[in-house]
This record gives structure tokens, sequence and C-alpha cells, in this order.
């Protein structure tokens, strides 16, 4: 009997130190997740702070060629309504050219 209490004793010994093991392997097991996790989340962080970044350039050059094109768009109507003008005045040089040239004509009949 005293042998088969020794043998139990013995067993009873060596399952608290393999439930002492397993629960020290629970423990680094949970300890290593939570450290995993945590560096994914900085990672996500990181990632995320990056795409705000980025997203922001993207808008502000967005928002410089919205600028140009307007500017652009503005300077064209511009040179489009100078243009009209200069033609117009070419126009009217011509028209008094054409009635000068006319009348030259004329008085050279007259005269010959």
């Amino acid at each position: 009997i005293e042998d088969e209490l020794d043998l139990a004793l013995a067993n009873a010994e060596e399952a608290g130190r393999n439930q002492a093991k397993a629960e020290e392997d629970q423990f680094k097991a949970q300890f290593n997740a939570e450290s995993e996790a945590k560096r994914l989340r900085e990672r996500l962080d990181a990632m995320i702070e990056e795409s705000l970044i980025h997203e922001l350039k993207l808008e502000s050059t967005q928002e410089e060629m919205k600028e140009k094109q307007t500017l652009h768009a503005r300077e064209k109507r511009e040179l489009q309504v100078k243009l009209d003008s200069e033609l117009e005045t070419i126009r009217s040089e011509r028209r008094t050219l054409l009635i000068r040239v006319a009348a030259l004509e004329e008085e050279n009949e007259i005269l010959c």
C-alpha cells in the first residue's frame, strides 16, 4: 500500500508540475499573442497615418490643379476677349482703308 501511496503521490506531484507547466505555457502564449496584437495595432496605426498624409497631399494637389485650371480658363477668356477686340479693330481699320481706297480710285478717275 505504501508503494501505491508513493506512486499516487508521485503521480499527483507530476500532474501538479504538468499543470504548472501548462499554465506557464498558456501564460507565455497569451503574452506572445498580446505582444503580436500590439505590434500589429502599431503597424496598422502607422499605415493609417501614412494613408491620411497621402490623402491630404492628394487633396492639396487636386486643389492646386483646380486653381491652375481656373486661372488658365480665366487667362484664356481674357486673351480671347483681347483677340476679339483686336480683330474688330483690324476689321474697322480695313473698312476705313477700303473706303479711302475707293475714294482715291474715284478721285483718280475724276483726275484722269
